[in-house]
């Protein structure tokens, strides 16, 4: 069992209301001074998944990113907000070691209900193949600091645009990335990580990129992610507005098939340093 396996398991058992087992945070999974928020998130969901005895798919998350989430220890609790007869709403904590309060989420989860009517208006554009987009050793950054340690856990193949630090003033990015161990049976948190890959674009707009981080992160699935196959995903994303330290970025996610998986949409800061 792989390290970030190990984190997960014990996420899944220590979740209960009244729990207090503490989680090892490890440094490897660091950007700056707070985890990668991917890894808190799913830490969240693999706790409120715990809890949704119904068995439902996870439709949607909301998530606040409230304080940075340290190296080394840090609980996590789900509470049961409602369980109905097709839908269970279940929201979900991880705490600092410090006590304060680093990521809540709002996970809801629902079974199928049935429905004779049916509508597709997304206009998308299909990812390109893997083989055609470059490894992200092979793109120049613009400084050593703005690759954070975390994405040495990932592999990583970019279209050369949204590049932080690289002055470019780009609105899009497209990646494609992959977990590089652990999480081989639990599409849905491997999926969850993925799906926060993409830095502010924001930052492609410097040629020393500012501090940046999340605010909040809205993320709806539109197939069960418990049924992605594959290790692979492409991350097509663009920049909606930024100003006054606040910017705004949606996304599409998509499997290695090239299925339209999920739909993001993130409020994040950032702030140029004096």
């Amino acid at each position: 069992m792989t390290e970030i396996d190990d984190l997960f398991s014990k996420a899944a058992q220590v979740a209960a209301p009244g729990a207090s087992e503490p989680l090892d945070i490890p440094n490897a999974w660091l950007q700056g001074r707070t985890a990668f928020g991917g890894l808190s998130v799913a830490l969240a969901v693999a706790g409120a998944n715990a809890l949704n005895n119904q068995g439902a798919p996870l439709r949607s998350l909301l998530v606040n990113f409230v304080g940075p989430l340290g190296a080394g220890k840090a609980t996590l609790s789900a509470n049961m907000m409602r369980t109905g007869k097709s839908v269970t709403q279940i929201s979900a904590d991880v705490i600092n070691n410090d006590g304060a309060l680093a990521t809540r989420v709002s996970a809801a989860f629902g079974h199928d209900r049935a429905t004779e009517k049916s509508c597709d208006t997304l206009d998308i554009t299909q990812p390109p193949a893997r083989s055609t987009v470059p490894h992200v050793d092979t793109i120049s950054m613009a400084a050593d600091n703005v690759i954070p340690q975390f994405l040495s856990k990932f592999d990583q193949h970019w279209d050369g645009n949204g590049v932080p630090g690289s002055n470019t003033a780009s609105t899009t990015l497209g990646i494609w990335s992959r977990l590089r161990e652990g999480l081989n049976d639990q599409p849905l948190l491997r999926t969850v990580m993925a799906c926060d890959i993409p830095p502010p674009i924001i930052m492609s707009h410097y040629s020393k990129p500012p501090l940046a981080s999340s605010l909040s992160w809205a993320l709806d699935f539109i197939v069960d992610p418990a049924e992605i196959k594959g290790g692979w995903y492409y991350l097509q994303f663009r920049l909606d507005n930024a100003a006054n330290g606040y910017c705004i970025q949606s996304g599409h996610i998509f499997d290695e098939s090239s299925q339209l998986i999920a739909l993001s949409r993130q409020t994040m800061v950032y702030f140029e340093k004096s």
